[in-house]
């Protein structure tokens, strides 16, 4: 099946891992194995932003979880992706801090397990 027939897309890191380790073994200075590594990484990420734009005219991306502490991911993802509207954090942290607040949110707001699974109502609408 496609990513059109079931919006889900895997991508296979087999070769960029098996790159890698022959990398390791080859005696490749480790800043370079370490830049192939993040290269790889965000061309993964624009290609699945390209695979999203084809499909659905989505040309919005937010760059947010943990990963994204990474400087120099976040600023090679940026460049990358040219032309699209790019989002980060920048009032939340990207990390735990961030779902941590989004979970706190959620209580605050009286969000019961109901409203994920379908029948759309939260506590508040409880009498």
């Amino acid at each position: 099946s496609t990513a059109h027939d079931t919006s889900v897309v895997l991508l296979d890191a087999h070769d960029t891992f098996a790159a890698l380790l022959d990398d390791i073994d080859a005696g490749v200075p480790r800043a370079l194995i370490a830049r192939r590594f993040h290269d790889a990484f965000v061309e993964a990420i624009v290609t699945v932003a390209q695979l999203v734009d084809g499909l659905y005219g989505i040309r919005h991306v937010a760059l947010s979880g943990g990963v994204f502490m990474n400087r120099i991911l976040t600023e090679l993802c940026f460049d990358k992706l040219n032309g699209f509207n790019v989002y980060i954090n920048e009032r939340v942290p990207t990390n735990d801090g961030g779902i941590s607040l989004g979970q706190a949110w959620y209580i605050l707001k009286g969000v019961d397990t109901d409203v994920c699974c379908g029948t759309g109502k939260s506590n508040r609408d409880k009498k």
